[in-house]
């Protein structure tokens, strides 16, 4: 009784660790664009569980401007299945020369006590 005991605490004390962590959830990335292109920025999401992809921190409009938002339902998927996952993806074009960063975070919208589940930060470059 008492090994149980020690393995079921063990064993949540192992699902805290992994859960209460930000490690490995950030993705920081440097772009360089031309002035007139488009940066397609593709994030695996599932909006089934409520999480959603948004811009935290979006771009000096000056620089980057957002052209696009939608959602991607993942090829292998049938319209009817339910919970299945995809790809939201953002379209950017290049509008002005300069350097602006932009942050996207993965959360529940009606959950603004929580830290997102997946962030991501991009400086981008524009010449």
């Amino acid at each position: 009784m008492k090994g149980q005991a020690v393995l079921i605490w063990g064993l949540l004390w192992s699902l805290l660790g992994c859960a209460g962590g930000q490690d490995g959830l950030d993705r920081s990335s440097r772009v360089s664009l031309t002035v007139g292109q488009v940066w397609e920025l593709a994030l695996p999401a599932n909006p089934t569980t409520g999480y959603a992809w948004t811009l935290a921190q979006p771009p000096d409009g000056a620089v980057l401007a957002l052209e696009s938002q939608d959602f991607h339902p993942a090829r292998r998927a049938t319209p009817d299945l339910v919970g299945a996952g995809g790809t939201q993806v953002f379209l950017f074009r290049a509008v002005g020369p300069g350097a602006t960063q932009l942050e996207a975070v993965y959360a529940r919208p009606w959950e603004r006590d929580q830290p997102p589940a997946l962030r991501q930060r991009h400086a981008v470059s524009v010449r």
